[in-house]
């Protein structure tokens, strides 16, 4: 099988799964091998799938359709699979893999001509550019977009911003919160700078920066790859602005407040997710957001302006609420009080829904309480304690509430615990 020793240690890797093992999961493999650029992945496929006879040729279809040549191949590779039938081993047959990888090779340049031919601008000199891959694509439009921006946030002077690049400004913003990364949570903080300085400096009346705007900015750090003591101080930061300019700028006149960001409950949420990822202990931080949301929630229902008593309920903590303040605990590693913290805190909740239904418990709550017991640190007695709260969850679903019914997650949580438990006393485990 000379064909073989073309294959890179990767193809090697899933070529003794597939064939000397007889796995029968070609899903698996294929969702392994579209990861690579490698020609012969369509070959090597095409091979596990005529000598093992697999049944499963929608599933491998399925995944075929992620290579990166799909357009052409798919449909090839439907026809052969089709006729998988007529091999089996010990039967000779004229399809080789070396044969379909030539095939292929010559099919792919022809095509791939064409389409750059047809659909993509010649380069200088009339020759056509090689076509881009989809990381490349993505890549340039990344670029592109990164040049946009900087050229809203250094080249346009302060006030002369246009309804056209305003609108530009505010898509730029939502997009690059969505990267997931720190680049995109460092460019959106800054849009949102510049957008404030073009208000409060610029004097544009068009420019309105929502609570919204804030969050989202909050949560594009909380989802950055940046440190969590990074995220902490940025978010603490976005947050301290956003109170600041409401307070001083309210001071400015009776009706200043109309088009000027509050704080919500949304962005103090993201403000107790931030501290979870983060190390150090913020306890008294976190309890402190939670006595404020409340203030803020009694002040604005004893209010006398119709507009401050609509704020009760923008600001009045959730589920959502004590689920993230239950999910900083959780993360403290090898700490018996906090994880007896997020238990008092689901009690409080179970108190809290009779009243409010906007706090209600969900399995989602459980497990953050099971994790708590499991990362405390307790040995037996954290074990004993996670399980006492599954079947806590059990008799709940038993009696009829369906939206705490125990997951695979709660489960393996308590199993988790168990075993983290020393040996000498597993015994009474």
């Amino acid at each position: 099988m000379t064909w073989r020793l073309k294959m890179n240690s990767h193809f090697k890797k899933a070529y003794d799964v597939g064939i000397s093992r007889h796995v029968q999961q070609p899903s698996i493999m294929c969702s392994t091998m579209t990861t690579s650029r490698s020609k012969l992945s369509l070959p090597f496929l095409s091979h596990v799938i005529a000598r093992q006879r697999i049944a499963q040729p929608a599933a491998v279809c399925h995944d075929i359709r992620q290579l990166h040549r799909s357009s052409a191949l798919i449909s090839q590779c439907k026809s052969h699979i089709s006729k998988t039938s007529q091999f089996s081993p010990g039967v000779s047959s004229s399809w080789s893999p070396k044969r379909w990888h030539y095939q292929e090779q010559q099919r792919h340049f022809t095509e791939s001509t064409k389409e750059s031919t047809d659909s993509i601008p010649l380069a200088r000199g009339g020759q056509s550019p090689i076509p881009r891959t989809d990381s490349e694509s993505s890549n340039e439009k990344q670029t592109t977009l990164n040049f946009n921006v900087n050229y809203f946030l250094k080249d346009i002077p302060i006030g002369k911003i246009n309804a056209s690049n305003l609108e530009k400004a505010r898509a730029f913003l939502f997009v690059v919160s969505k990267w997931h990364n720190e680049r995109g949570a460092t460019l959106s903080e800054a849009l949102l700078e510049r957008l404030y300085k073009e208000q409060s400096i610029g004097g544009n009346s068009n420019i309105v920066i929502t609570s919204e705007m804030y969050n989202i900015c909050m949560d594009a750090w909380n989802k950055s790859n940046a440190g969590g003591e990074k995220i902490v101080n940025h978010v603490e930061s976005i947050m301290k602005r956003m109170e600041e300019r409401f307070l001083r700028d309210g001071q400015e006149g009776q009706n200043a407040h109309r088009n000027m960001a509050r704080p919500d409950k949304i962005g103090y949420n993201c403000l107790i997710n931030a501290y979870s990822k983060w190390e150090e202990d913020s306890s008294d931080e976190v309890e402190s957001i939670l006595g404020k949301m409340k203030a803020s929630a009694d002040a604005a229902a004893s209010s006398d302006r119709v507009r401050d008593r609509g704020y009760e309920v923008l600001i009045q903590p959730d589920a959502f609420t004590y689920n993230s303040l239950m999910n900083y605990y959780a993360t403290r590693k090898d700490q018996h009080l906090s994880a007896q913290r997020a238990e008092d805190l689901l009690l409080v909740m179970s108190e809290l829904s009779k009243q409010d239904n906007n706090i209600q418990m969900d399995a989602t709550s459980f497990n953050i309480v099971l994790k708590a017991w499991s990362n405390s640190g307790g040995g037996i007695h954290g074990a004993h304690r996670a399980e006492s709260v599954l079947q806590m969850m059990m008799k709940l679903y038993s009696q009829g509430h369906e939206n705490v019914r125990p997951d695979a997650v709660s489960f393996s949580t308590v199993i988790n615990a168990y075993s983290k438990v020393d040996p000498e006393d597993a015994s009474i485990a």
